[in-house]
């Protein structure tokens, strides 16, 4: 039923999100706080690239599994260290585009591409422990910038800057490592190393930073940003016109960053934008010796995740039918083949043998073939039902497609002929515990890769399938030579959110910060894209609607689950009734501008909600 792919470098529905920025200046007084600058992940893939957790690396690591470009790859307390190897290839993608001729989903570029005039100045706090020039070269660093999934294969559109030396010491002798900032103007021409200027795409959808060009090097990041490159100054001074050098160190961390060397002058402004939010001390020194130093801090900007319009608040088919599939038990699944299996604590976890370990019923076209029959309900409208998501945990120490880390969609209806099976494309798995989440209406993610069976030749699409009659969940394809353990939190299949006009809809928010701190004003639109604030929505309360009066109550049943799946970490969740009398019936998505003292940002629901005619 399967067959395996080409490994190279599909259209979701997602974009990148609409954000507006206001640059703040300081008070004239010393103040503490200063605003973030304007940062490419924290607005748009509302997840900054500050080595928090592994996923803001991990995609695309040792080219997905198939070079050993690094090694000792960890990513702790706030840092991510790897080393090179003897292949000289070191590499990663703060933003990878996604993989050819797979479905794109998650945070990759093809959804969330960057605008190359909106963001152009590259922020990297690093420390690299360089050797000695080798005979060709000193130790640099490189970035790469990509059009789409082709990256520079294919025709794809691509380009790359000069070398950048690491260290002034770097082409004459043994270089002192240390921590350093370095600014980099992706669109000055002088940047440009070949291929095609930041400047000459409107878009990009790759970012990839090869930090060393040298063998077995250590290196550490403790920070990517993307900028708009507009400045936020906090003014520093001594006494005397000296020959300085400026650092700025993270709290309860002893990594002293360079910003600054050789400055010559009795005051400097330290431009901020390029830090990550949190709290510093400044540090100025002469000769190593500490001329003066100040604590500030710079300040996070608001970022909201909605919950309620999303991928996982509609009505879920499972739920629905009277028993979600929320693993709690082993009637979730009608059996799970080819793999050994064990439901406990509303987990069901596999073990999926390679496919050389696996028995001929279970190798589907030279690839392992594990699968799960989920229990249906009543046959299954897909007009109806869009959205696919499903939390999973994949183990592995980087993702490895190629390997067989995908899984697949399996949706089967009746005809006078027998069954027809579809299957989906490759949905690409991450390692580590993940929430993906696939709109099934959309025109590649949607159609099926194979066919199997007698299938009628007008089903092209999950949109014009027949009623459905049973779903499939194959967990990956494994061959990568070895066992590959995974973990299934739950599986939902949901319809977008509904609400009939002029009845109360419930918005839910999650916030990265406590909700006292935030000012927030709410939008609706057709174009999440260029007019996120294109319609107030007026008639917001935080105060549930009153029941209507009278004597007699018709209380319906709540159909839920154990869970309420959310893609955030946050604990600040937010509940808002919309009064939507007024709004024309339609199809909308729902925004918020966000903003405290310092920064402000707006973004939108990416799953849209009905509004429907009484």
């Amino acid at each position: 039923m399967k067959n395996s792919k080409v490994f190279l470098q599909v259209l979701f529905f997602g974009l990148m999100l609409a954000v507006s920025h206001q640059t703040f200046q300081p008070p004239a007084q010393a103040a503490t706080r200063y605003p973030e600058g304007l940062d490419f992940a924290t607005v748009v893939l509302k997840n900054p690239w500050d080595m928090s957790d592994f996923s803001d690396i991990s995609q695309y690591l040792n080219v997905s599994g198939q070079r050993n470009v690094l090694q000792n790859i960890s990513v702790a307390n706030g840092v991510f260290s790897a080393q090179s190897t003897s292949l000289k290839d070191a590499q990663f993608f703060p933003l990878f585009p996604g993989y050819l001729e797979t479905m794109l989903i998650g945070k990759v570029g093809h959804r969330y591409p960057i605008n190359s005039s909106s963001y152009k100045y590259l922020y990297l706090a690093m420390k690299v422990d360089s050797g000695p020039p080798d005979p060709t070269w000193p130790d640099m660093f490189t970035i790469f910038w990509f059009g789409d999934e082709r990256m520079n294969t294919g025709g794809g559109v691509w380009g790359y800057s000069k070398g950048i030396h690491l260290y002034p010491e770097a082409g004459f002798g043994t270089p002192v490592p240390r921590w350093k900032l370095f600014k980099i103007d992706l669109s000055s021409p002088s940047i440009l190393g070949a291929g095609t200027p930041w400047t000459g795409n409107p878009t990009w959808k790759g970012l990839r930073i090869d930090p060393t060009v040298q063998a077995n090097v250590t290196f550490q990041v403790d920070w990517v940003r993307l900028t708009d490159g507009a400045p936020i100054y906090l003014p520093l001074s001594w006494t005397g016109v000296r020959k300085v050098a400026i650092f700025v160190r993270p709290e309860n961390t002893d990594r002293e960053i360079l910003v600054e060397d050789n400055w010559q002058s009795s005051a400097y402004s330290l431009d901020l934008q390029g830090l990550a939010p949190g709290k510093y001390t400044f540090l100025v020194k002469e000769n190593g010796s500490l001329l003066v130093s100040g604590d500030f801090e710079v300040n996070q900007t608001p970022i909201v995740e909605f919950t309620r319009p999303s991928f996982t608040s509609g009505e879920d088919y499972a739920s629905a039918g009277g028993n979600p599939w929320d693993m709690s038990d082993p009637s979730d699944a009608l059996a799970v083949d080819c793999c050994q299996a064990n439901f406990s604590g509303g987990i069901l976890s596999l073990d999926t043998p390679s496919v050389a370990q696996q028995p001929g019923g279970c190798n589907g076209g030279g690839v392992s073939d594990p699968r799960i029959p989920l229990r249906s309900f009543s046959p299954l409208n897909t007009q109806e039902y869009r959205f696919l998501s499903f939390r999973l945990s994949t183990q592995g120490p980087y993702q490895n497609m190629p390997g067989g880390m995908v899984a697949r969609w399996i949706w089967s209806y009746q005809t006078t002929g027998g069954t027809c099976h579809l299957v989906s494309d490759d949905i690409p798995l991450d390692v580590g515990w993940q929430t993906y989440h696939i709109d099934l209406f959309d025109s590649r993610n949607g159609s099926p890769e194979a066919t199997a069976g007698p299938c009628l030749s007008s089903t092209t699409h999950w949109l014009n399938t027949p009623p459905v009659a049973s779903l499939r969940f194959d967990p990956n394809e494994n061959i990568l030579g070895s066992n590959l353990h995974q973990e299934i939190d739950w599986i939902r299949l949901t319809k977008v959110d509904q609400v009939i006009y002029g009845n109360p809809f419930p918005i839910k928010i999650s916030l990265n910060k406590p909700a006292a701190q935030v000012n927030l004003s709410f939008f609706y639109t057709t174009d999440r894209i260029n007019a996120p604030l294109q319609r107030a929505a007026s008639g917001m309360s935080q105060t549930p609607p009153s029941l209507p009066g009278g004597s007699n109550k018709l209380f319906l049943p709540l159909i839920t689950s154990r869970h309420e799946p959310a893609d955030t970490p946050w604990t600040n969740n937010l509940s808002f009734y919309w009064d939507t009398a007024g709004v024309p019936p339609g199809e909308y998505h729902i925004c918020v501008q966000a903003g405290d003292s310092y920064n402000q940002a707006v973004y939108c629901s990416e799953a849209p909600l009905q509004v429907l005619s009484p």
